[in-house]
């Protein structure tokens, strides 16, 4: 039986902020005789020592919640009030709104608005200390100096209207009347506090139960308390990772203002110094802090945002679909990706990420050319893979087009013609931001050496996404330069003063399923002089842990990659990529030409119908033209397809002898609206092809 405790247990991840988990009775209750925060009813047990205070991190409070409400169904009971535009005579007619509102969700929609923006800002935390600092002097300065930070960034803050940054102002000014203020963070403090101590009241409750007719609820008031307390609280923690993507330690004055909370936190620790040592967050400095609860930079690709990754793993989302009943229609900041065990959700972000303006993307459809033998029976020493009885074989892809650059020479040479047709776009359009080729295009030292003649040579790019058959990839002990299918990625930093050459960072992602050729694909591609169309083949790769790689790319915007087939295939990745919803996702193939009419296509469309993303594919140049051994398709040069919310597919010809296609790429405001009818104006991206170039070899 599954029961709340286990959730939260297994959703807040309680090591890191008490390091020391030898607390006994003792110490917990001379913290709760000491402190005029809520008074507690708690069971003596370590449960209630441990998890007794809410999540300080509003991301380990989604965390909880999130996973509560999904595995309870709570979020299906979710109707937004009373609709817009309905006449009084219908409400006049025993329209009952408590049915539609359930929770009271709209009802006190601006109070738990409130809630998470003072969460955001560090003030919902200040109660903490507020008591200890008159034993403290020097604390009672350090407070009225962080009520000037936060007070500052509130007026900076882009997000809040002006009533809701003078409604956050009163609460932590430096005026008079401070007692009054005192209270109001309290009362505040002490609903959050109120609503998750009835998830601990109701912790033995099972969660695993049928949802059930919404009269359920009646017969059980119980699991509504339940679900009321975890859905209000969903919506404050949400809505507290409001801009948690858009960080910024360089600034201190304009710097993301819920790390004021991170800091708050801080200081909490060290007024406790000394006091109730067990009960601190942690005896670290501000660096540790920081690189706890803000895991990502753009040096470094981490896992995401919450205290325990491998059950419940937080990111920052980009989209939030409009359409079915889900946990992920529940909010719109961040999103709760599924069990890590299945696929890793990694979150990082460009150094660009956050201009405004149009993504300038160059498609390089890299091989121009491909031996028709490239596709090989894959033989274990001098026995086929398989029996002859049996239906089935293995395939590799040989990389002819990389096995001719047999010298440094050639090798560089081939980096030079790729470096050239950059120019050549740079020429026609202007800044490049982006770089992309296709499936198993290069190998990986190749892909080191093009990420070093950008970062040498071409320093408006910010990202270069390639497909390669080799990865350098970690393991326990050292790493390993790891044959398979792999998408590439370098992000690069911008060029710091006295330098020539720019830094950048790896990450890799293994593709998630592999390729099986059926007869009907080995006529159509024309290599059934290689392959016996009597069996179907299976791509020779092992399947890695999967990994779905996303970034910050632009203001209001995150790209994520995927590799041929697991565009197609629904699980697992899929579940990740539409509970994060990208702005934009890249897809690299090994293919036939990109027309709307084949599966590409198909599958680009439903990605862009929900959660709402733009999806590129693109395949080589070189399995388009010089058919001699015969095939469904003609010579073609449609190396690409575009897809974007609304709007018919586009294919992309790069035309002959050309060496690749610019794409000019326009991000256009749209609005968000959650299940519960939270709206936020230009608060997500959605990226229109408003150009297409083609470029010269």
């Amino acid at each position: 039986m599954l029961i709340v405790e286990d959730l939260i247990r297994l959703s807040w991840d309680k090591a890191f902020e008490l390091e020391e988990l030898d607390l006994n009775n003792e110490d917990h209750q001379a913290f709760s005789e000491n402190s005029d925060i809520i008074e507690w009813e708690t069971e003596n047990d370590l449960f209630s020592i441990l998890f007794g205070e809410f999540p300080q991190w509003p991301p380990d409070m989604f965390a909880v919640v999130g996973m509560i409400a999904k595995r309870t169904g709570a979020y299906s009971f979710v109707r937004d009030g009373i609709p817009s535009g309905v006449p009084l005579d219908w409400i006049a007619k025993d329209f009952v709104p408590q049915r539609t509102d359930a929770f009271g969700l709209t009802s006190s929609r601006q109070k738990l608005l409130l809630h998470a923006n003072a969460w955001r800002h560090g003030i919902i935390l200040l109660p903490f200390f507020e008591k200890m600092i008159k034993e403290n002097p020097n604390a009672k300065e350090q407070l009225h100096s962080k009520l000037k930070e936060i007070e500052l960034a509130i007026s900076n803050d882009r997000s809040l209207t002006s009533a809701e940054k003078n409604k956050l102002k009163d609460l932590c000014g430096s005026g008079s009347d401070q007692r009054s203020r005192k209270t109001k963070r309290l009362g505040m403090f002490n609903y959050i506090q109120s609503l998750w101590k009835t998830l601990i009241e109701l912790r033995h409750m099972e969660v695993v139960q049928p949802i059930g007719p919404w009269e359920f609820l009646k017969q059980d008031p119980e699991r509504k308390q339940l679900f009321g307390a975890v859905l209000k609280l969903l919506v404050i923690s949400d809505e507290a990772c409001t801009d948690i993507d858009k960080l910024d330690f360089e600034d201190n004055v304009k710097k993301a203002p819920w790390i004021n909370g991170v800091f708050a936190a801080q200081l909490i620790n060290q007024l406790n110094e000394g006091k109730t040592e067990t009960k601190n967050i942690g005896k670290s400095d501000q660096d540790k802090v920081l690189n706890k609860y803000i895991p990502w930079t753009p040096k470094d690709l981490k896992l995401n945002i919450n205290s325990n990754a491998d059950f419940s793993p937080v990111l920052p989302k980009g989209r939030t679909t409009s359409l079915g009943c889900s946990l992920r229609s529940m909010s719109r900041n961040i999103g709760l990706a599924p069990i890590t065990t299945e696929v890793n959700a990694k979150f990082g972000n460009f150094s660009g990420y956050k201009k405004t303006g149009l993504f300038n993307l160059l498609a390089i459809p890299y091989p121009f050319d491909i031996c028709q033998n490239c596709f090989q029976p894959a033989f274990d020493g001098k026995n086929p893979s398989r029996n002859s009885s049996e239906r089935w074989r293995w395939f590799y892809v040989q990389q002819t087009w990389i096995d001719a650059l047999d010298t440094q020479t050639k090798r560089t040479g081939q980096l030079n013609d790729l470096s050239k047709i950059i120019d050549n776009s740079q020429n026609r359009g202007g800044e490049i931001h982006g770089v992309v080729l296709p499936e198993l295009s290069l190998d990986f030292n190749l892909f080191v050496g093009f990420a070093d003649v950008i970062a040498e040579q071409h320093h408006s790019i910010e990202v270069l996404v390639a497909g390669t058959s080799n990865a350098l990839v970690k393991l326990p002990k050292g790493q390993l330069l790891k044959p398979g299918n792999f998408v590439c990625t370098a992000i690069f930093e911008p060029l710091t003063a006295g330098t020539k050459k720019r830094e950048y960072s790896l990450s890799v992602q293994h593709k998630h399923h592999r390729w099986k050729l059926t007869r009907e694909q080995i006529i159509n591609y024309g290599i059934s002089h290689t392959l016996n169309p009597m069996y179907d083949w299976w791509e020779n790769t092992n399947i890695s842990t999967r990994t779905l790689n996303f970034w910050a790319f632009r203001e209001n915007s995150i790209l994520s990659t995927l590799i041929c087939e697991d565009l197609a295939r629904s699980d697992p990745a899929h579940q990740v990529l539409r509970s994060i919803g990208p702005n934009l996702v890249i897809a690299l193939l090994l293919d036939g030409p990109q027309l709307d009419s084949r599966w590409p296509g198909r599958y680009a469309s439903m990605l862009s119908e929900d959660p709402g993303a733009s999806v590129l594919t693109l395949t080589s140049g070189g399995l388009l033209h010089d058919r001699k051994a015969g095939g469904r398709y003609n010579n073609s040069y449609q190396v690409a397809l575009w897809s974007e919310p609304g709007k018919p597919n586009r294919v992309l010809d790069m035309g002959e002898n050309n060496g690749g296609i610019l794409l000019n790429l326009q991000g256009v405001d749209r609005s968000t609206q959650t299940l519960d009818g939270r709206h936020k104006a230009k608060s997500a991206k959605e990226w229109r092809l408003v150009g297409v170039k083609e470029i010269e070899k």
